[in-house]
């Protein structure tokens, strides 16, 4: 029995056969390893947009419950749409865009001064 089990063991064909066997065993585990963790970076994938999705609804639930206050409603009723309680006058002022230094400062130079920059900024100290 014992001669038989050597015979079998040392046969090049069944060193063949289990090399085969135990690489094919090893790709199918690295195969298997990819799987997982392509499931795992999913998972974490969806975890982080269900918590992102958790976040903007209770964000949205607080402007909700923000938004039936009655002072709220009024605020928004008065400065949207303009409407006014019974002896009021409203007036609608235009919104005015702030005047920058840079641009307030490009106003007031003369045309021959911004040549003159644009030309050679040595001469003007900048």
């Amino acid at each position: 029995m014992h001669k038989i089990v050597d015979r079998l063991i040392f046969n090049p064909l069944f060193v063949i056969v289990v090399t085969v066997l135990v690489t094919a065993g090893i790709i199918g585990l690295r195969q298997n390893s990819k799987r997982l963790y392509l499931s795992e970076m999913n998972v974490k994938r969806e975890v982080q947009d269900r918590d992102r999705v958790k976040a903007e609804v209770l964000e949205l639930t607080a402007k909700i419950e923000q938004s039936n206050e009655p002072l709220v409603k009024d605020k928004l009723i008065r400065n949207e749409l303009l409407h006014q309680k019974e002896g009021e006058i409203v007036i609608k002022l235009p919104t005015v865009k702030p005047i920058i230094e840079e641009e307030l400062e490009e106003m007031e130079m003369e045309n021959w001064q911004k040549w003159l920059e644009l030309i050679s900024p040595q001469f003007i100290g900048r």
